[in-house]
Protein backbone atom coordinates (compact mmCIF):
# COMPACT_ATOMS: atom_id res chain seq x y z
CA UNK A 1 0.00 0.00 0.00
CA UNK A 2 1.47 3.57 -0.74
CA UNK A 3 1.66 5.77 2.36
CA UNK A 4 2.26 9.78 2.19
CA UNK A 5 5.05 10.83 4.04
CA UNK A 6 6.46 14.52 3.93
CA UNK A 7 8.97 16.08 6.47
CA UNK A 8 8.28 19.66 6.06
CA UNK A 9 11.28 21.78 6.85
CA UNK A 10 13.27 24.85 5.31
CA UNK A 11 14.32 24.22 1.66
CA UNK A 12 17.27 24.69 0.63
CA UNK A 13 16.74 27.51 -1.88
CA UNK A 14 13.97 29.00 0.83
CA UNK A 15 13.66 32.03 2.99
CA UNK A 16 12.49 32.14 6.55
CA UNK A 17 10.50 35.18 7.38
CA UNK A 18 9.29 36.48 10.90
CA UNK A 19 6.07 35.17 12.45
CA UNK A 20 3.04 36.97 10.93
CA UNK A 21 0.10 38.85 13.37
CA UNK A 22 -2.35 38.20 10.69
CA UNK A 23 -4.15 34.53 11.13
CA UNK A 24 -3.75 32.73 7.28
CA UNK A 25 -7.54 32.37 7.20
CA UNK A 26 -10.41 33.75 9.93
CA UNK A 27 -13.90 32.79 8.90
CA UNK A 28 -16.05 34.76 12.53
CA UNK A 29 -19.72 34.93 11.27
CA UNK A 30 -20.59 34.65 15.22
CA UNK A 31 -18.64 35.56 18.28
CA UNK A 32 -19.03 33.76 21.51
CA UNK A 33 -20.32 36.17 23.99
CA UNK A 34 -20.93 34.56 27.50
CA UNK A 35 -23.29 32.08 28.25
CA UNK A 36 -24.98 31.93 24.46
CA UNK A 37 -23.83 32.79 20.81
CA UNK A 38 -24.49 35.93 18.89
CA UNK A 39 -28.31 35.87 18.16
CA UNK A 40 -27.95 37.63 14.47
CA UNK A 41 -25.24 36.03 11.94
CA UNK A 42 -24.58 37.27 8.65
CA UNK A 43 -23.31 33.17 7.13
CA UNK A 44 -21.88 30.23 8.11
CA UNK A 45 -20.21 27.49 7.10
CA UNK A 46 -23.48 24.74 7.18
CA UNK A 47 -24.39 21.70 5.10
CA UNK A 48 -27.98 21.44 3.44
CA UNK A 49 -29.99 18.37 2.57
CA UNK A 50 -28.68 18.19 -0.94
CA UNK A 51 -25.09 18.80 -0.89
CA UNK A 52 -23.40 17.52 2.28
CA UNK A 53 -20.79 14.98 1.52
CA UNK A 54 -20.34 16.31 -2.25
CA UNK A 55 -16.83 17.60 -1.99
CA UNK A 56 -15.36 16.37 -4.66
CA UNK A 57 -17.31 18.74 -6.83
CA UNK A 58 -17.08 22.30 -7.09
CA UNK A 59 -17.76 24.19 -3.84
CA UNK A 60 -20.95 26.21 -3.66
CA UNK A 61 -22.01 29.68 -2.05
CA UNK A 62 -24.98 31.75 -2.06
CA UNK A 63 -28.06 33.02 0.13
CA UNK A 64 -30.31 30.56 1.81
CA UNK A 65 -32.65 30.79 4.74
CA UNK A 66 -31.35 28.97 6.96
CA UNK A 67 -33.48 28.66 10.75
CA UNK A 68 -30.28 29.85 12.99
CA UNK A 69 -31.62 28.16 16.34
CA UNK A 70 -28.77 29.49 18.94
CA UNK A 71 -30.98 31.90 20.92
CA UNK A 72 -34.13 29.76 20.43
CA UNK A 73 -35.32 32.20 18.10
CA UNK A 74 -35.46 32.15 14.16
CA UNK A 75 -32.66 34.58 13.10
CA UNK A 76 -32.17 33.36 9.84
CA UNK A 77 -28.39 32.91 8.01
CA UNK A 78 -27.99 35.06 4.39
CA UNK A 79 -25.08 32.97 3.37
CA UNK A 80 -23.39 29.25 3.13
CA UNK A 81 -20.24 27.66 1.64
CA UNK A 82 -18.34 24.45 2.47
CA UNK A 83 -14.91 24.75 0.93
CA UNK A 84 -12.32 27.69 0.61
CA UNK A 85 -9.22 27.67 -1.46
CA UNK A 86 -6.30 29.38 0.57
CA UNK A 87 -4.58 32.55 -1.41
CA UNK A 88 -1.32 33.24 -1.50
CA UNK A 89 -2.20 36.40 0.26
CA UNK A 90 -3.16 34.74 3.17
CA UNK A 91 -0.56 31.54 3.00
CA UNK A 92 1.82 34.78 3.17
CA UNK A 93 0.67 35.27 6.98
CA UNK A 94 1.88 31.73 7.83
CA UNK A 95 4.42 32.16 10.72
CA UNK A 96 7.18 31.12 8.13
CA UNK A 97 7.00 31.79 4.73
CA UNK A 98 9.50 29.94 2.62
CA UNK A 99 10.40 31.13 -1.03
CA UNK A 100 8.16 33.69 -3.26
CA UNK A 101 4.72 33.00 -3.43
CA UNK A 102 3.09 30.72 -1.03
CA UNK A 103 1.16 27.53 -2.55
CA UNK A 104 0.94 25.75 0.50
CA UNK A 105 1.10 25.53 4.13
CA UNK A 106 1.94 22.65 6.64
CA UNK A 107 2.63 22.55 10.34
CA UNK A 108 5.69 21.28 12.19
CA UNK A 109 6.86 20.73 15.75
CA UNK A 110 8.84 24.75 15.64
CA UNK A 111 5.59 26.30 14.60
CA UNK A 112 2.73 23.68 14.36
CA UNK A 113 -0.28 25.33 12.40
CA UNK A 114 -3.20 25.73 14.46
CA UNK A 115 -7.00 25.27 13.48
CA UNK A 116 -9.57 25.97 15.34
CA UNK A 117 -13.62 26.00 14.87
CA UNK A 118 -16.59 25.00 16.87
CA UNK A 119 -18.98 22.57 16.16
CA UNK A 120 -22.78 23.21 16.86
CA UNK A 121 -24.88 20.19 17.81
CA UNK A 122 -28.12 22.16 18.32
CA UNK A 123 -30.86 22.80 18.14
CA UNK A 124 -31.30 25.69 20.71
CA UNK A 125 -29.39 25.42 23.80
CA UNK A 126 -29.33 21.09 24.06
CA UNK A 127 -30.01 18.55 21.50
CA UNK A 128 -31.16 15.17 23.11
CA UNK A 129 -30.42 14.08 19.12
CA UNK A 130 -27.09 15.08 19.23
CA UNK A 131 -25.60 11.86 18.81
CA UNK A 132 -27.16 11.38 15.44
CA UNK A 133 -25.58 14.03 13.55
CA UNK A 134 -22.88 13.83 10.86
CA UNK A 135 -20.65 17.22 10.62
CA UNK A 136 -16.93 17.94 10.36
CA UNK A 137 -14.36 19.86 8.53
CA UNK A 138 -11.07 18.99 6.89
CA UNK A 139 -7.59 20.41 5.83
CA UNK A 140 -6.66 19.22 2.67
CA UNK A 141 -4.39 19.67 -0.43
CA UNK A 142 -6.94 20.45 -3.11
CA UNK A 143 -10.18 18.85 -4.29
CA UNK A 144 -8.99 16.00 -2.11
CA UNK A 145 -11.09 15.00 0.53
CA UNK A 146 -12.20 11.86 3.46
CA UNK A 147 -13.64 9.23 2.05
CA UNK A 148 -16.34 8.08 3.42
CA UNK A 149 -17.35 4.24 2.25
CA UNK A 150 -19.89 2.53 3.55
CA UNK A 151 -20.71 -0.90 5.31
CA UNK A 152 -24.55 -2.33 5.75
CA UNK A 153 -25.45 -3.67 8.92
CA UNK A 154 -28.66 -5.88 8.95
CA UNK A 155 -30.74 -4.68 12.22
CA UNK A 156 -33.38 -7.89 13.00
CA UNK A 157 -34.46 -6.75 9.19
CA UNK A 158 -33.61 -3.11 9.36
CA UNK A 159 -30.81 -2.15 6.70
CA UNK A 160 -28.62 0.60 8.68
CA UNK A 161 -25.30 1.86 6.44
CA UNK A 162 -22.29 2.33 8.58
CA UNK A 163 -18.92 4.56 8.36
CA UNK A 164 -16.28 1.81 7.52
CA UNK A 165 -13.19 3.11 9.82
CA UNK A 166 -10.71 1.93 7.52
CA UNK A 167 -11.01 4.32 4.81
CA UNK A 168 -10.97 3.16 1.18
CA UNK A 169 -7.54 1.26 2.16
CA UNK A 170 -5.73 4.22 0.29
CA UNK A 171 -4.11 7.07 1.75
CA UNK A 172 -5.57 10.58 1.48
CA UNK A 173 -4.25 14.04 1.46
CA UNK A 174 -6.76 14.87 4.22
CA UNK A 175 -6.99 15.56 7.71
CA UNK A 176 -10.84 15.65 8.96
CA UNK A 177 -12.21 16.43 12.41
CA UNK A 178 -15.73 16.25 13.89
CA UNK A 179 -18.58 14.39 14.53
CA UNK A 180 -19.84 11.49 12.84
CA UNK A 181 -22.79 9.00 14.18
CA UNK A 182 -22.10 6.86 10.69
CA UNK A 183 -18.80 5.96 12.52
CA UNK A 184 -20.57 3.79 14.86
CA UNK A 185 -19.33 0.19 14.31
CA UNK A 186 -22.60 -1.80 15.83
CA UNK A 187 -25.58 0.25 14.54
CA UNK A 188 -28.15 -2.34 15.71
CA UNK A 189 -27.21 -1.58 18.98
CA UNK A 190 -29.09 -0.19 21.30
CA UNK A 191 -31.91 -2.76 19.88
CA UNK A 192 -34.88 0.28 20.95
CA UNK A 193 -33.66 2.42 18.47
CA UNK A 194 -31.09 0.66 15.88
CA UNK A 195 -29.72 3.54 14.36
CA UNK A 196 -26.09 4.54 14.15
CA UNK A 197 -24.65 7.20 17.06
CA UNK A 198 -21.76 8.36 17.68
CA UNK A 199 -21.27 11.31 20.82
CA UNK A 200 -17.31 11.77 20.31
CA UNK A 201 -14.94 13.45 17.93
CA UNK A 202 -13.79 11.47 15.10
CA UNK A 203 -10.95 11.68 13.06
CA UNK A 204 -9.76 11.42 9.67
CA UNK A 205 -5.62 10.97 9.83
CA UNK A 206 -4.92 10.71 6.41
CA UNK A 207 -5.53 6.65 5.85
CA UNK A 208 -8.19 5.64 8.30
CA UNK A 209 -10.90 7.37 10.68
CA UNK A 210 -10.78 7.10 14.59
CA UNK A 211 -13.50 7.71 17.35
CA UNK A 212 -11.29 9.57 20.04
CA UNK A 213 -12.50 7.56 22.87
CA UNK A 214 -9.36 5.64 24.54
CA UNK A 215 -7.16 6.59 26.11
CA UNK A 216 -9.19 9.94 26.23
CA UNK A 217 -13.09 10.01 25.81
CA UNK A 218 -12.94 13.01 23.18
CA UNK A 219 -17.43 13.27 24.71
CA UNK A 220 -18.88 15.73 22.46
CA UNK A 221 -22.01 17.75 23.51
CA UNK A 222 -25.69 18.41 22.49
CA UNK A 223 -24.93 22.30 21.97
CA UNK A 224 -21.52 24.43 21.54
CA UNK A 225 -18.29 22.24 21.00
CA UNK A 226 -14.61 24.24 20.48
CA UNK A 227 -11.93 21.91 19.06
CA UNK A 228 -8.62 23.09 18.47
CA UNK A 229 -6.25 21.09 16.23
CA UNK A 230 -2.77 21.78 16.61
CA UNK A 231 -0.82 20.46 13.31
CA UNK A 232 2.80 19.84 14.16
CA UNK A 233 5.15 17.71 11.73
CA UNK A 234 3.71 13.70 12.97
CA UNK A 235 1.31 14.15 15.68
CA UNK A 236 -1.98 16.24 15.71
CA UNK A 237 -2.16 17.80 19.23
CA UNK A 238 -6.27 17.54 20.23
CA UNK A 239 -8.58 19.75 22.51
CA UNK A 240 -12.44 19.56 22.76
CA UNK A 241 -14.15 22.23 24.91
CA UNK A 242 -17.58 21.29 25.23
CA UNK A 243 -20.36 23.49 26.47
CA UNK A 244 -21.74 21.74 29.63
CA UNK A 245 -25.84 21.54 29.65
CA UNK A 246 -26.34 19.64 32.68
CA UNK A 247 -27.80 16.79 31.21
CA UNK A 248 -26.16 15.12 27.61
CA UNK A 249 -22.65 16.01 28.95
CA UNK A 250 -20.66 13.96 31.47
CA UNK A 251 -18.70 16.25 34.05
CA UNK A 252 -19.27 18.77 37.28
CA UNK A 253 -22.47 20.12 36.83
CA UNK A 254 -21.28 23.40 38.03
CA UNK A 255 -18.75 23.52 35.06
CA UNK A 256 -19.81 25.49 31.99
CA UNK A 257 -17.06 23.48 29.82
CA UNK A 258 -15.36 20.16 30.06
CA UNK A 259 -11.87 20.25 28.47
CA UNK A 260 -10.54 17.05 26.84
CA UNK A 261 -7.06 16.81 25.24
CA UNK A 262 -5.48 14.00 23.28
CA UNK A 263 -2.85 13.40 20.57
CA UNK A 264 -2.71 11.39 17.41
CA UNK A 265 -0.10 10.53 14.61
CA UNK A 266 -0.23 11.94 11.04
CA UNK A 267 -0.88 9.73 8.52
CA UNK A 268 -0.33 12.39 6.04
CA UNK A 269 2.01 14.54 7.03
CA UNK A 270 1.84 16.71 3.62
CA UNK A 271 0.78 20.23 2.79
CA UNK A 272 -2.40 21.59 3.15
CA UNK A 273 -4.07 24.31 0.51
CA UNK A 274 -8.23 24.22 1.74
CA UNK A 275 -10.21 24.14 4.06
CA UNK A 276 -13.44 22.30 3.96
CA UNK A 277 -17.04 21.19 5.59
CA UNK A 278 -18.76 17.61 4.82
CA UNK A 279 -21.41 15.21 6.25
CA UNK A 280 -22.44 11.67 4.67
CA UNK A 281 -24.04 11.94 1.09
CA UNK A 282 -28.23 10.36 1.79
CA UNK A 283 -26.68 7.76 -1.10
CA UNK A 284 -23.34 6.83 -0.50
CA UNK A 285 -23.11 5.46 -4.26
CA UNK A 286 -23.86 8.82 -5.74
CA UNK A 287 -24.65 11.79 -3.00
CA UNK A 288 -27.09 12.98 -5.62
CA UNK A 289 -30.02 11.97 -3.16
CA UNK A 290 -31.40 15.00 -1.04
CA UNK A 291 -32.07 14.55 2.85
CA UNK A 292 -35.08 15.84 4.06
CA UNK A 293 -36.71 17.25 7.61
CA UNK A 294 -39.07 13.86 7.68
CA UNK A 295 -36.66 11.10 6.19
CA UNK A 296 -33.26 12.37 7.91
CA UNK A 297 -32.64 10.85 11.25
CA UNK A 298 -28.69 10.63 10.75
CA UNK A 299 -27.95 14.00 8.82
CA UNK A 300 -26.67 17.42 9.82
CA UNK A 301 -29.88 19.55 8.81
CA UNK A 302 -30.23 23.49 8.80
CA UNK A 303 -33.14 23.49 10.84
CA UNK A 304 -31.56 21.52 13.10
CA UNK A 305 -28.78 24.06 13.77
CA UNK A 306 -25.99 21.95 13.14
CA UNK A 307 -23.06 24.19 11.51
CA UNK A 308 -19.78 25.02 11.66
CA UNK A 309 -18.19 28.07 12.69
CA UNK A 310 -15.27 30.66 13.73
CA UNK A 311 -12.91 29.16 11.69
CA UNK A 312 -9.57 30.35 12.26
CA UNK A 313 -6.26 28.75 10.77
CA UNK A 314 -3.15 30.35 12.21
CA UNK A 315 0.82 29.47 12.55
CA UNK A 316 2.57 26.95 10.23
CA UNK A 317 4.75 27.22 7.93
CA UNK A 318 4.04 28.42 3.62
CA UNK A 319 6.29 26.84 0.84
CA UNK A 320 6.69 27.95 -2.65
CA UNK A 321 6.22 24.79 -3.97
CA UNK A 322 4.64 24.37 -7.72
CA UNK A 323 1.86 22.15 -7.93
CA UNK A 324 1.83 21.22 -4.37
CA UNK A 325 -1.44 18.86 -4.74
CA UNK A 326 -0.12 16.98 -7.84
CA UNK A 327 1.85 13.21 -7.45
CA UNK A 328 5.15 15.16 -7.35
CA UNK A 329 8.33 14.95 -5.89
CA UNK A 330 11.73 15.83 -5.53
CA UNK A 331 13.75 14.89 -8.40
CA UNK A 332 17.75 14.97 -7.89
CA UNK A 333 19.67 15.72 -10.62
CA UNK A 334 22.84 14.12 -11.74
CA UNK A 335 24.92 17.11 -10.24
CA UNK A 336 23.46 15.90 -7.39
CA UNK A 337 22.77 18.69 -5.83
CA UNK A 338 20.24 20.32 -8.44
CA UNK A 339 16.60 19.78 -7.34
CA UNK A 340 13.25 19.70 -9.12
CA UNK A 341 10.02 19.33 -8.24
CA UNK A 342 8.04 17.48 -10.61
CA UNK A 343 6.08 13.69 -11.48
CA UNK A 344 8.16 10.65 -11.09
CA UNK A 345 7.59 10.33 -15.26
CA UNK A 346 9.03 13.72 -15.86
CA UNK A 347 12.13 12.45 -13.40
CA UNK A 348 12.47 9.48 -15.09
CA UNK A 349 12.88 11.00 -18.64
CA UNK A 350 15.97 13.27 -17.44
CA UNK A 351 18.95 10.94 -17.78
CA UNK A 352 20.90 10.43 -14.66
CA UNK A 353 17.80 12.04 -12.30
CA UNK A 354 16.69 10.19 -9.34
CA UNK A 355 13.31 10.29 -8.19
CA UNK A 356 13.18 10.64 -4.31
CA UNK A 357 8.90 9.73 -3.87
CA UNK A 358 6.21 10.88 -4.41
CA UNK A 359 5.22 13.97 -1.97
CA UNK A 360 8.99 14.55 -1.07
CA UNK A 361 10.02 18.17 -1.01
CA UNK A 362 13.54 19.03 -2.25
CA UNK A 363 15.95 20.07 0.28
CA UNK A 364 13.81 17.92 3.06
CA UNK A 365 14.42 14.77 4.76
CA UNK A 366 14.02 12.27 2.12
CA UNK A 367 14.28 14.60 -0.51
CA UNK A 368 17.33 15.76 -0.09
CA UNK A 369 19.58 15.11 -2.73
CA UNK A 370 22.62 13.24 -1.16
CA UNK A 371 24.47 10.20 -1.32
CA UNK A 372 22.33 6.77 -0.21
CA UNK A 373 25.80 6.33 2.29
CA UNK A 374 25.32 9.30 4.96
CA UNK A 375 28.47 11.83 4.43
CA UNK A 376 29.57 10.01 0.81
CA UNK A 377 30.56 13.85 -0.10
CA UNK A 378 31.83 12.93 -3.35
CA UNK A 379 29.36 10.40 -4.08
CA UNK A 380 31.97 7.62 -4.55
CA UNK A 381 30.32 4.77 -2.53
CA UNK A 382 32.59 5.03 0.60
CA UNK A 383 33.28 7.15 3.51
CA UNK A 384 37.01 8.10 3.31
CA UNK A 385 39.48 10.95 4.45
CA UNK A 386 38.16 12.76 1.00
CA UNK A 387 34.67 13.21 2.66
CA UNK A 388 36.33 13.94 5.95
CA UNK A 389 38.04 16.92 4.38
CA UNK A 390 34.71 18.22 3.52
CA UNK A 391 33.50 17.72 6.81
CA UNK A 392 36.22 19.97 7.99
CA UNK A 393 35.12 22.39 5.75
CA UNK A 394 31.35 22.43 6.76
CA UNK A 395 32.15 21.85 10.61
CA UNK A 396 29.75 25.14 12.55
CA UNK A 397 31.32 24.23 15.62
CA UNK A 398 32.76 28.20 15.87
CA UNK A 399 29.38 29.52 15.02
CA UNK A 400 28.08 30.28 11.30
CA UNK A 401 25.56 28.80 9.03
CA UNK A 402 25.38 25.29 7.37
CA UNK A 403 26.22 26.07 3.41
CA UNK A 404 23.98 25.14 0.78
CA UNK A 405 26.57 22.80 -0.33
CA UNK A 406 27.05 20.88 3.23
CA UNK A 407 23.33 20.55 3.72
CA UNK A 408 23.41 16.60 3.22
CA UNK A 409 26.07 16.75 5.72
CA UNK A 410 24.17 18.20 8.35
CA UNK A 411 23.10 14.41 9.62
CA UNK A 412 19.77 15.38 12.60
CA UNK A 413 18.97 18.98 10.27
CA UNK A 414 19.68 20.99 13.42
CA UNK A 415 21.30 23.90 11.81
CA UNK A 416 24.46 23.16 12.66
CA UNK A 417 27.54 21.01 11.80
CA UNK A 418 28.98 19.86 15.04
CA UNK A 419 29.68 17.10 17.39
CA UNK A 420 26.88 14.92 16.65
CA UNK A 421 27.78 14.70 12.87
CA UNK A 422 31.69 14.29 13.37
CA UNK A 423 30.34 11.61 16.20
CA UNK A 424 28.42 9.51 13.16
CA UNK A 425 30.84 10.07 10.76
CA UNK A 426 32.92 7.61 12.56
CA UNK A 427 30.62 5.45 12.04
CA UNK A 428 30.08 5.45 8.81
CA UNK A 429 33.85 6.04 7.61
CA UNK A 430 34.85 2.64 10.65
CA UNK A 431 32.25 0.52 9.01
CA UNK A 432 30.64 -0.18 12.03
CA UNK A 433 27.13 1.30 11.25
CA UNK A 434 25.41 3.73 8.94
CA UNK A 435 22.84 5.23 10.46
Amino acid sequence: MRTISVAVAICVLSTAGLAAAQPIFHDQFDSYSGTYLAASSAGVWILDGCNDGRLGGDPFSGTKAVADWKDGSTNLRLGYRNRHDLTAAEMANAAVVHGGTPTCVNGTDDNPLVFTFYIELGPKTSNVYYHLLNIYTELSCGSERAPTPMLIADCTGKIRPHLNLEGDGQPHRSIAIGQIAWADTDPCDPPTSQVPQNFRLTVYDGLRWKILQSPVDMHTCGAYNFVTATVKTATIDLELKSFYNGSTCTGDAGGNRITYTTSIAREYTGPFTAVKIGGIPRDPADGTGCWGQDNAPVNAYPTQGTDIDDVLLQGGEAYDIPAPCDETGACCLPDRVTCQQVPASVCAGIEGATFKGTATICGVGPGKCCADVPFDADFDGDVDMADFAKLQRCLTIGGGTVADECKCIDFDDSGAIDATEVEKFALCASGEGIP
